[in-house]
């Protein structure tokens, strides 16, 4: 019996096969990027630590927060003038370097108001009590590396007899931005300064804390997620994170767990650069659909990436500190994020994306926040100010995550669908085991590879008699039992049906023994297993090894292996007469 086959059809790779090769590729490639950006995070952060270690002089630590404010009248000023009845905050506007101070009386003080509570914004510090120094607050010179210039709380514990005394703060600034300026002076329990400090700021730990756990969920559900199509989820998560350590770091609480200067003064800059990689990634994966667009949110986050390596290797090294960095950082942002905006545009007007539609509304809510900031300062309601922002940023990323969990649960069920699909496509329902697709699927695998393989054909003798003789369902009972022997006899092959009568098995093994090993354990078997059957079950088998290059075409070598098995098969005709 020779068979006949187009199999030209082995040019082209079968599309459900290719498709599997494409989600597999994917998912390979999701798995290296998540490992990358991994290591990648896992190596800043080490790096951090290890240069946060290099100078421990100083600990900056709070333990635990009412607060009675100092409000004079103070006299402020430098060595070349001096201002009286002045309110805190003051500005003096000064020029790098130039040392001023703020004084004033020590007000009667009620029991156990002991504590001074002032705010050093990149500033030195010196307290004096009727002209006796009292504590000193100076950034050390440099030992390794260059710390970064740091906004503190400084404590000062006041002597019980301070009252009336004159009480004068001096400062020194080297960062233009606070030389001159002056903080508010507060003055009360120790343990209440820090329950009122970190009830002024709880607001903004709250956002944080959000912003950490869905960042974390996401992460986690990111690798949860295995047959995830893009990794949304792993960048939200990390913006999420990211945008949650700088509200954390903007809302002065930090002290309350990190002591360390290098962290404190690097944190809320680092973060910038770090929340716009991310970002552009995020919108690289759930948002742009277009290659080329793709590829400069690629450009444009490598380029995010190089400037906090940038904005560390300046400050380490003295060159510039991060806050001066700044004035660069920002507006390289800003362009990046008009350019990233464009693309989106583009997306909505040129390829009419819905992803980066709902996109823009919810950067929307970002705009409307920051215009009721920008409101709150023009009427001095600055009790409301960065509040619309956190509200806004809780909204935005909250919205963003609905819609990516909302994206990925259609994803899912869209590539459980196509898995199922796909396992029903390669099925044979007779059998249970693979069919003549997932036999043309396979055998093209080994093509492409230039793998050699064993191709084995079998074919089931006097189907016709038996379905005529016994009923269809003794012969389909008789391809069943063939096809259970060959799977227990072929333990090292895959085995299919690939027509009424006719089986296939490929297996890598090409050893002639191993072969003649398989052939024997599948004859026992199936005699033992058809002994009681209705009609004596005969196979014929035909076999041969593919070598890459021996053979112009496969069709040429199918040929021969189907000779092979005609021959046994007369040959078993033969041996019935």
């Amino acid at each position: 019996m020779v068979m006949k086959h187009n199999w030209h059809r082995y040019a082209f790779t079968p599309v459900v096969f290719r498709d599997k090769l494409i989600y597999k590729g994917t998912m390979q490639n999701i798995n290296r990027k998540r490992q990358v950006i991994g290591i990648g995070l896992i190596a800043f952060i080490l790096m951090m630590f290890l240069l946060s270690r290099t100078d421990q002089r100083e600990d900056f630590h709070l333990i635990s927060g009412e607060m009675h404010e100092l409000t004079g009248p103070w006299t402020v000023g430098s060595q070349t003038e001096n201002r009286s009845n002045i309110s805190l905050p003051y500005d003096l506007d000064l020029e790098t370097g130039v040392r001023f101070s703020a004084s004033t009386k020590v007000p009667l003080l009620a029991d156990n108001q002991d504590t001074l509570l002032l705010r050093a914004s990149m500033q030195d510090i010196w307290v004096y009590l009727d002209d006796q120094l009292i504590h000193e607050h100076v950034q050390p010179e440099s030992n390794r590396f260059h710390m970064p210039p740091t906004s503190l709380w400084i404590m000062v514990d006041i002597p019980e007899d301070a009252i009336g005394k004159t009480l004068r703060i001096e400062y020194v600034s080297k960062v233009d931005e606070f030389a001159g300026l002056i903080n508010e002076v507060h003055l009360d329990r120790k343990s209440m300064i820090l329950h009122d400090l970190f009830v002024s700021q709880s607001f903004g730990f709250a956002v944080f804390l959000l912003l950490a756990l869905l960042g974390a969920i996401s992460i986690a559900t990111s690798f949860a997620l295995k047959n995830a199509q893009d990794l949304r989820l792993f960048y939200l998560g990390f913006m999420s994170i990211t945008s949650g350590t700088w509200i954390l770091a903007e809302t002065r609480l930090l002290q309350f767990f990190v002591g360390n200067r290098f962290i404190l003064g690097s944190l809320a800059y680092l973060m910038i650069p770090i929340i716009a990689f991310f970002f552009a990634l995020y919108i690289k994966e759930a948002v742009i659909t277009q290659t080329k667009s793709k590829q400069h949110l690629k450009y444009l986050s490598m380029l995010f990436l190089a400037l906090v390596l940038i904005n560390v290797t300046l400050q380490i090294t003295g060159v510039m500190v991060y806050i001066d960095m700044m004035q660069y950082t920002l507006p390289i942002i800003l362009v990046s994020a008009i350019y990233a905006s464009y693309l989106i545009v583009l997306e909505i007007s040129v390829h009419n994306n819905e992803e980066a539609e709902r996109f823009v509304k919810y950067t929307i809510i970002l705009l409307v926040s920051l215009i009721l900031e920008i409101g709150s300062f023009f009427i001095q309601a600055f009790a409301s100010i960065s509040t619309f922002f956190r509200i806004g940023v809780v909204i935005f990323f909250g919205m963003l995550a609905i819609d990516t969990f909302i994206y990925v649960r259609s994803n899912m069920r869209q590539r459980d669908e196509t898995l199922l699909l796909e396992k029903l496509a390669y099925k044979d329902f007779l059998t249970g085991g693979f069919n003549r697709t997932a036999y043309e699927r396979d055998v093209q695998a080994y093509l492409d590879n230039k793998k050699s393989f064993r191709l084995i054909l079998l074919d089931l003798n006097e189907l016709k008699h038996i379905n005529d003789t016994y009923g269809h369902n003794q012969g389909d009972e008789a391809i069943r039992l063939v096809f259970n022997a060959m799977v227990h006899g072929f333990l090292q092959g895959t085995c299919y049906r690939i027509g009424g009568d006719e089986f296939a098995v490929l297996i890598e093994d090409v050893d002639s023994n191993r072969f003649q090993h398989c052939i024997d354990n599948f004859q026992s078997f199936l005699n033992e297993t058809t002994k009681n059957f209705y009609y004596p079950i005969y196979v014929a088998v035909g076999s041969d090894v593919y070598h890459h290059g021996d053979w112009d075409n496969y069709s040429r070598f199918y040929h021969q292996v189907d000779q092979k098995m005609y021959i046994n098969k007369k040959k078993i005709k033969n041996t019935k007469k």
